[in-house]
């Protein structure tokens, strides 16, 4: 906390006794599973992250799951704003209805949260939702789960309160969600639990987040059904269609009319999870460094993302938040990473080497540096190898510092598919080890079917391929959808190399039309 009271202030304060008030500022909290980044008071910085460590817990104890800690990278980075205004003003137009998100990324989990609401507001609700997401995602790592049952399952938990004796309630109703749970009507159970509810609508979007989250609270708590969850879920996982693991809950069990008596009920149940259960991680808490208070606003929204836009105002912003720190790696790093955003590549990769140079082990750094230098080699359309070769070099460095984390591995796979030549064999490896670390990263799941088509290993390509070809609604001809469903079904007729070049056409033709779009853009830019 910083004292910068006048003198005279601080006297007044003295003379009547009373202590200078707290002042909001950057505190950073840090527990086994997560890093908390918010701009308040230290004890209500402590308070919040206390209380996410005691739900963590909480959730870990209810569903019997692995508590060792996680290492960094895969900590979620938690960022707390001041309220909805400043969320979407970051995320752009169209974010006004969304009061929080979590994004499952190899090169680190994180996410966006704000204060307004309070402890016992909506945003609790909200950051218990999408901390259960990250709960699920990196202890069930590899695990297959249908759309119902990963927002159920993150409902389910997400109305978790604690009482007066430290104990931890599940099982409460989700709040603007009474009426979904109870209507018959609205979203018939074959649609939940299909493998592409297909909601579009605020209106069908509730329904489905309301009967997945009796599903859930319906087959926790009856003791048979809780049984036939398990072994639904474990056929989903050796191989079954959706439709052929629910054919395992017990026949007559599982119908709208059996779930809707269940949402009816007067009084629903609930478990508790005692007090002298809960003995959670140690939360350490400190006041941000000067350098990570003046960039933070830089890097929050860098995290929230950048278009071409917005990418070259916030560089300015980045650099004059930088210019003071240049020997510190938390500043530098993010400033490398507005310069990358910009398409000042030269001039990321500068600030690369003063990242690398302040902390040598600094993954972000070392995978910046050779990024900005592969993306100058592509922008000048070089072809030597040598030089390619010669930039994926501070990939291997990062591997070498790190070699359990998976973004240094994604970053050398993807420099080939950059220089457009067809991946090495040590490149396949790096990406299907990148996917094993981070499976919870859908976006690896693409590059490691193509991966395996390459190797002849068409089975495991379909287990691969399969979670993301079905999750992606079908619009039009030109859809992701459509192409992967393409080559699933030739994978599934065992043609390997035919699924391949789908999924290489398709990319190719998405290459070509965002070439073409850069092109008009940077014409008009011209003009």
């Amino acid at each position: 906390m910083k004292t910068r009271f006048k003198i005279l202030a601080t006297l007044g304060a003295s003379l009547l006794g009373l202590a200078a008030p707290a002042q909001a500022e950057w505190q950073v909290a840090t527990a086994k599973h997560f890093t908390v980044y918010s701009n308040d008071t230290p004890a209500n910085v402590q308070a919040y992250a206390n209380s996410l460590a005691r739900f963590d817990k909480a959730v870990r104890v209810l569903r019997g799951m692995n508590d060792a800690e996680t290492p960094d990278w895969q900590r979620v980075r938690i960022y707390v704003l001041k309220d909805g205004d400043e969320l979407h003003r970051m995320m752009g137009e169209g974010s006004e209805n969304i009061g929080g998100f979590y994004r499952p990324l190899a090169r680190g989990p994180h996410a966006f949260m704000y204060r307004e609401g309070g402890e016992s507001g909506q945003q609790k609700l909200v950051l218990q939702h999408e901390y259960t997401h990250h709960i699920q995602l990196t202890t069930w790592t590899g695990a297959l789960f249908p759309r119902w049952f990963t927002e159920g399952f993150a409902e389910f938990h997400a109305t978790a309160y604690a009482q007066p004796d430290g104990s931890i309630v599940f099982g409460a109703v989700p709040k603007g969600r009474r009426y979904g749970v109870g209507e018959l009507n609205l979203m018939p159970l074959e649609r939940v639990m299909a493998l592409n509810p297909g909601y579009k609508d605020g209106r069908s979007g509730d329904a489905f987040y309301a009967r997945a989250w009796l599903l859930m609270d319906y087959l926790t708590f009856d003791a048979e059904r809780r049984k036939d969850l398990a072994a639904y879920v474990g056929a989903i996982n050796n191989g079954k269609s959706f439709d052929e693991a629910a054919k395992l809950i017990q026949p007559g069990s599982l119908s709208d009319l059996r779930l809707n008596s269940w949402g009816k009920r007067p009084r629903l149940p609930s478990a508790v999870v005692p007090a002298d259960k809960l003995t959670a991680s140690q939360v350490n808490l400190r006041a941000a460094t000067p350098g990570e208070i003046a960039i933070l606003p830089s890097l929050i929204q860098s995290t929230i993302g950048v278009n071409k836009k917005t990418a070259p105002a916030l560089v300015i912003k980045a650099r004059a938040a930088a210019a003071a720190f240049p020997n510190d790696a938390f500043v530098q790093n993010e400033l490398a990473e507005a310069e990358y955003d910009a398409g000042n590549f030269e001039a990321a990769g500068a600030a690369a080497e003063r990242a690398v140079a302040a902390d040598p082990k600094s993954i972000h750094a070392l995978i910046y540096k050779g990024m900005a230098q592969t993306a100058a080699l592509k922008k000048a359309k070089v072809t030597d190898a040598a030089k390619w070769q010669a930039a994926r070099r501070s990939f291997l460095a990062a591997n070498k510092v790190e070699s359990e984390n998976p973004w240094p591995l994604q970053a050398y796979y993807e420099s080939f598919e950059e220089a457009g030549e067809k991946p090495s064999a040590n490149a396949d490896n790096a990406i299907l080890y990148a996917q094993a670390l981070a499976p919870f990263d859908d976006s690896l799941r693409i590059p490691s079917t193509k991966a395996l088509l390459r190797q002849g290993k068409v089975a495991q390509a379909k287990s691969m391929l399969a979670p993301v070809a079905y999750q992606i609604e079908e619009k039009d001809s030109d859809s992701d959808a459509l192409y992967l469903r393409k080559a699933l079904a030739s994978i599934e007729a065992g043609d390997g190399p035919a699924a391949l070049k789908i999924i290489d056409e398709a990319e190719e033709k998405a290459k070509k039309k965002a070439d073409d779009e850069k092109a008009k853009t940077d014409a008009k830019a011209k003009a």
